[in-house]
Parts: C-alpha cells; structure tokens; sequence
C-alpha cells in the first residue's frame, strides 16, 4: 500500500475535506436540477456549480447547460486552484503543523478505544502503522479517508474542480481560499480524535452512503442531500457538531462575502465549489438569496 502522505500526485490534492460530499458520483442522464443555479444582480450573473472533488470518468460529460455557461463566463472560480499549489511551502507547512515529531507519535494523543479502531483498520488493508503514527490525528483522518475513497477507484484528476481548471485556457482564475486554510481546518480542530474515531467508523460504510446521496444528486435533491450530508451525521455524532460548523458554516460565511463581491461587478462569473456549501439554511445558495439577490436552481 503507497502511503498517500508521500505520493505526489495524491499529496498536492490532499486538502480536500470531507470525502462524505467530495466523492459524490452520478451518471450522466436527463434531470429535471442539478446541482447548479444562476444568481442575478442588476449589474452581472453568477452561476453556481456544486462539485465533487473526487470523481470517476463517467460522470462525464456534463450538462450542456453547465458548459455553455462556463464557455460565457470571464471568471473561473474554486475554492483552491491546484495547478498553482506551491507543494514545497505545502509540505512545510504539514511537517509543522500536521506532524508530530519524533519520538512523539499518535498513539499517546488518542483513547485504547481509537487506537484499536485505527489499528484494526490499517491491519485490514496492510497498512503499516509506523507509515501514519506522526500524523496528528485531524490530518490522519483527511489522509486516510482520501487513500479509501482513491482505493475505490474515485480519483481527484476526474474531479468537477479540475474538469473545469483544464479547460479554463482564456479564464481568469480566483480562489477563495488558500491551501493553508484548508489544511488548518484539519490541523485546528475542536476534537481531533473524535473526528479520526468518526472518520475509521465510517470509512467501511462508504460505497453504501453513496448510493444514496448519488440519487439526491440526480435529482437536484437539495433536501435529501442536506439530510445525508449535513443533518444526520450530526445527529448520530452531535459532539462533531463544532466542527462541521467550522468545515462548513463559517467558510460559507466566508465565500458568500467574496462571490456578492463578484455581483457587483460586471463581467459573469463560473463558481465552483463542495456541494456541501450550497445546501442547508446556512449554505451560500441561501445565505445569497437573504442578501436580496436572485437565486435559480437548474
């Protein structure tokens, strides 16, 4: 098993949170939404694309719709350009803040019970301990929930993010956010080892949980997604509840300010960012509708 914390190719796309939304997958075909609105102001338009950041080749192509209106489109907008990562500052940036330094290890900063779930789950795919015990237990979490979602053959080259960062050749291009800001989510977190402990009870149930957030997906379910996504996890875990208001909330918070930015331009932006910012009373969908803007879903 290649350890995922030393592969390049999967390293410089390792930021990416919350592999429950980011994996989403769903095959092309007729629907009546999608995960795509238009938002209006009276000087320009903005459009909204909710993305899966770890995808397989068949979800493409895409709704026409979508293309079109990226081909309109000055502005590319992500929460994170990765062909402009600066991996050398990134890694630094782990070591120091994601990383315990020797002798120091994982295994005396979370509970027996934690450490056998992680022991278990690395005995079961040969994964050698000594290959994650530096890793603080936020960064572990992310690092092995990226190698179970690539080892299910969902890959970060097929993501909706990444599609659309090929093509954009005459696009500006913006980010919402840094790589630090993603990554300190990981390495700042109100419970660490609850998030890791949560994270190994869920890894085996995966494939399962995404049939049925595929089917909210299809249908531009909005509901149904928040309920999977949002509502339930935190109902089955409600101390994680701090921390999906930091993976969530609060950034969303964040970018909303940045894209009304964009509304009183003049020139149409192309948004896309986690499906998981746009849905729920606190997601940018309606945190744009309360700031008087209109909203429409495809």
């Amino acid at each position: 098993m290649t350890n995922v914390f030393t592969n390049d190719n999967t390293w410089r796309r390792s930021i990416y949170l919350l592999l429950l939304l980011t994996l989403f997958v769903f095959p092309p075909g007729v629907h009546a939404k999608s995960f795509f609105w238009k938002v209006q102001s009276p000087s320009t338009t903005v459009y909204l694309l909710g993305s899966i950041h770890f995808a397989k080749p068949d979800i493409y192509p895409l709704d026409q719709t979508i293309e079109d209106a990226f081909e309109g489109a000055s502005y590319l907008v992500v929460e994170l350009d990765q062909k402009q990562l600066d991996k050398d500052n990134m890694r630094r940036h782990i070591l120091k803040h994601g990383m315990y330094e020797k002798p120091d290890s994982v295994e005396s900063h979370i509970s027996e019970s934690t450490l056998k779930l992680l022991k278990d789950y690395l005995e079961r795919y040969n994964m050698p301990l000594e290959g994650y015990n530096r890793m603080k237990p936020g960064f572990l979490a992310m690092t092995l929930s990226i190698a179970h979602v690539i080892r299910l053959g969902y890959l970060p080259d097929y993501g909706v993010d990444m599609y659309f960062l090929k093509k954009a050749q005459d696009k500006k291009i913006v980010q919402l956010e840094t790589y630090t800001d993603q990554l300190d989510l990981f390495f700042d977190m109100p419970d660490e080892e609850m998030f890791l402990k949560h994270t190994l009870s869920q890894l085996e149930d995966i494939e399962n949980q995404i049939e049925d957030t595929v089917t909210a997906w299809k249908n531009g379910d909005t509901q149904q997604m928040e309920k999977k996504v949002l509502i339930e996890p935190q109902l089955e875990f409600p101390d994680l509840r701090e921390v999906y208001a930091k993976i969530y909330t609060d950034r969303n918070v964040k970018m909303t300010k940045k894209i009304s930015r964009f509304l009183q331009h003049n020139e149409i932006y192309f948004v896309v960012v986690g499906a998981g910012h746009l849905i729920g009373e606190q997601g940018i969908v309606n945190l744009l509708k309360t700031r008087g803007y209109k909203v429409t879903q495809f």
